[in-house]
């Protein structure tokens, strides 16, 4: 996207437009050059519900509700002052069929052009926006488990080694599960993750450190900290356990959709994608062979803002 010619002083707004929620962030420059963050805000629009059983057409429900939600966040993006919106869609824009008018009518709400990332691209501006665009001496992985893909990317002090996407998330895992052969949920959704991580071709890096991000990790990390009002500062840098997040995969199988939507810490929108989610950063690890992650609330939204500001670029 590059620079956004912006007026000195002014601020960004960054919009992330995924398979199940909608992300934004306004920015301005801090001390230093570095970003500084002045309002996140997120909504769960459920852009992709049924997109696998409608022959990849997002439906009409979707699209309206999607819009009016963009409408939303748009006027909050413009009551704290941002000069310029730049927005970017995922997954669920990468393969609808009638992707085009979603773009044409969300871009003419939000007053800007809608960047429909590629796997790779979007992988690389995760790592910008997490990493802020440096690399680190000791090997790190970035694993980002969305609702409709699962991003990794692998770096060191040499660059990025590795940055791919995998058309595997939270709401894919679930919707196939729920239109497979009839067995039991856990088989269903470990048996997915298992088969299309194991086939992206992610390998044991045991000395690397792992960091996730998106909402499946955040939402975990709140809950295992019982955070009933989410707090970015209080889950930022957090760590979790393979143990700890296996406990509450085991836990969460064991209650109804409603006991889920009551722990401290749930996001009542994400009851649902909240268990298919945890199956894909288990299976991950697992593979991966990593024992801990430290789970980051920065991602795609913030590459986004750092490349437009012309502080790094994820190229």
């Amino acid at each position: 996207m590059g620079k956004q010619g912006i007026p000195p002083g002014g601020r960004l707004a960054a919009f992330d437009i995924g398979t199940h929620s909608i992300l934004l962030t306004v920015a301005g420059r801090g001390p230093g050059g570095r970003l500084a963050p002045v309002h996140d805000s997120a909504r769960v629009s459920r852009l992709g519900a049924g997109l696998a059983r409608s022959g990849g057409m997002l439906s009409e429900e979707a699209m309206k509700r999607t819009l009016g939600l963009l409408a939303e966040l748009r006027i909050e993006a413009k009551a704290h002052e941002s000069a310029v919106i730049v927005a970017a869609g995922t997954e669920v824009l990468r393969v609808a069929r009638n992707a085009d008018r979603f773009l044409a009518e969300a871009s003419s709400v939000l007053g800007a052009e809608i960047e429909v990332l590629s796997g790779e691209r979007e992988a690389r501006l995760s790592w910008l926006g997490v990493s802020g665009g440096r690399y680190p001496t000791r090997p790190t992985a970035l694993l980002d488990v969305g609702g409709g893909s699962t991003e990794y990317v692998r770096a060191s002090g040499r660059g990025v080694l590795q940055a791919q996407t995998m058309p595997l998330g939270a709401v894919t895992l679930l919707e196939a599960a729920m239109d497979g052969p009839e067995e039991d949920e856990t088989s269903a959704f470990t048996a997915g993750a298992v088969e299309a991580l194991l086939a992206a071709g992610l390998a044991p890096h045991p000395k690397d450190r792992l960091v996730a991000s998106g909402g499946t990790a955040t939402t975990l990390a709140a809950v295992l900290r019982g955070v009933r009002t989410f707090d970015p500062k209080r889950i930022e840098g957090s760590r979790m356990g393979m143990a700890d997040i296996l406990g509450l995969l085991n836990r969460l199988w064991s209650l109804e959709r409603d006991e889920r939507a009551r722990i401290p810490g749930m996001d009542p929108e994400r009851v649902d994608t909240i268990v298919p989610g945890a199956v894909i950063l288990a299976t991950a690890m697992k593979i991966l062979d990593a024992r801990e992650i430290a789970v980051t609330t920065r991602g795609l939204r913030h590459g986004l803002l750092i490349e437009s500001f012309g502080m790094s670029s994820a190229e």
